[in-house]
């Protein structure tokens, strides 16, 4: 079997991000774009939202507790909502990210809609230059726990496994690991953590993000498109060397 190919029935991706970060001209001003890009996206992506970053001042006293207050503030980025909320396009300080949540029908499904959305950014940001690819995967897999245990080792090859010491009952990890791929020196960051007991159910995320330093002019798609599927197939063998066969049985 190669786990690359196999196609999932229930698939635990519960979001994919795709993020161009972009040379942009000097002295854009995000907030000024809102407009247009309502003019753009409005069509399929009604919804606007503004996302801001905030940066806080904390001054300390001995009288008493430290106070906090924002000392600036700042709008990241302009996001469009497809009307179902299911996806999302976004004006970014840095760049154009395209958002996907389930269902999840594969990278090739969403590519047409990526580029036309891309090519309408294109048209009114002027972006310079493409800097930065970057694909990000998160699946949150549901494990089974009998009488509050699991055997991790079961499902994924990632997990820390203190039964080997000694037996206990499931508790919390979280695993985090970068590197680069030989060869192509695409970047990899991969964090492996748990969250809270659903049931008779252990849910434990798996983010697994990719991305490549680039200098691509923004008009050639086929050459930001080459890049992204260099990052789909590091994306798939990373999955596939993180979860055993009998986690994959969970999705069918």
């Amino acid at each position: 079997m190669n786990t690359m190919e196999r196609k999932l029935a229930k698939p635990p991706i519960v979001e994919v991000v795709l993020d161009l970060d972009c040379d942009l001209r000097p002295g854009l001003d995000l907030g000024g774009l809102e407009q247009r890009g309502r003019d753009v996206f409005c069509d399929l992506y009604p919804e606007v939202r503004l996302v801001y970053w905030d940066e806080h001042r904390i001054e300390g006293s001995l009288e008493g507790p430290p106070r906090v207050s924002t000392a600036r503030r700042g709008l990241q980025a302009l996001q469009f909502f497809q009307q179902d909320g299911r996806q999302i396009v976004q004006v970014r300080h840095q760049g154009y990210s395209f958002n996907r949540l389930p269902p999840y029908e594969g990278l090739d499904r969403h590519l047409p809609e990526i580029q036309r959305t891309w090519e309408l950014y294109r048209g009114f940001v002027l972006p310079l230059q493409v800097q930065l690819v970057r694909l990000r995967t998160i699946n949150r897999i549901l494990l089974p726990v009998t009488d509050g245990r699991v055997s991790l080792g079961d499902y994924l090859k990632l997990a820390p496994d203190l039964s080997v010491v000694h037996p206990m009952n499931v508790g919390v990890f979280a695993t985090h690991a970068t590197g680069v791929e030989p060869g192509t020196g695409n970047e990899v960051n991969l964090t492996l953590t748990t969250q809270p007991m659903e049931g008779a159910r252990l849910p434990v995320i798996l983010d697994i993000g990719v991305a490549a330093s680039v200098r691509l002019e923004t008009p050639d798609w086929e050459g930001i498109v080459r890049r992204v599927q260099s990052l789909r197939l590091l994306k798939n063998r990373l999955f596939a060397n993180s979860v055993t066969d009998r986690c994959l049985s969970l999705f069918q």
